[in-house]
């Protein structure tokens, strides 16, 4: 990139020919141009500051709905649980987790996905007969996850 690699050998070779200084010239025209670009993109990139700003405070509102609800949900299933399990949810509630890990079972992170037990519904028997290999491998995929989760793992 500079047209010379320099070496501790060759240090002294190059500062008398001058191609030392030939390197540095290149060097503080690159910092400048980087400098240049670099306050083009701050420029660029401050023109959404709102939307970023609003993009924020929509993710903490997430996380707070998010929190509230696994919460109230954690509170409803705790009591059904056995009590081994009644208090992991209270220690871990206590640790501000409310993520319960088991029931991903039941439910999904992301409510666009299935669940594993929908793996077992009429219409992922339908995928298995009738759907592209994709789907196919996603019900295989999400039957297998579920025994696993329960404990079986042939």
């Amino acid at each position: 990139m500079l047209g010379a690699h320099v070496t501790t050998e060759n240090l002294q070779e190059m500062m008398q020919n001058g191609i030392l200084d030939k390197i540095l010239e290149k060097i503080e025209k690159l910092k400048s141009d980087i400098k240049s670009l670099d306050t083009e993109y701050q420029g660029f990139i401050s023109q959404y500051d709102e939307e970023q700003h609003e993009i924020k405070k929509d993710e903490t509102i997430d996380r707070e709905i998010l929190k509230k609800y696994n919460l109230k949900y954690l509170e409803r299933i705790k009591n059904l649980l056995p009590p081994k399990e009644q208090e992991e949810i209270v220690s871990m509630v206590g640790q501000g987790n409310y993520y319960y890990a088991k029931d991903e079972i039941f439910m999904q992170r992301n409510i666009k996905l299935e669940s594993m037990i929908e793996s077992f519904s009429t219409s992922a028997e339908e995928n298995l007969t009738n759907g592209n290999e994709l789907q196919k491998r996603e019900v295989q995929r999400n039957r297998i996850l579920y025994f696993k989760q329960l404990g079986y793992d042939l």
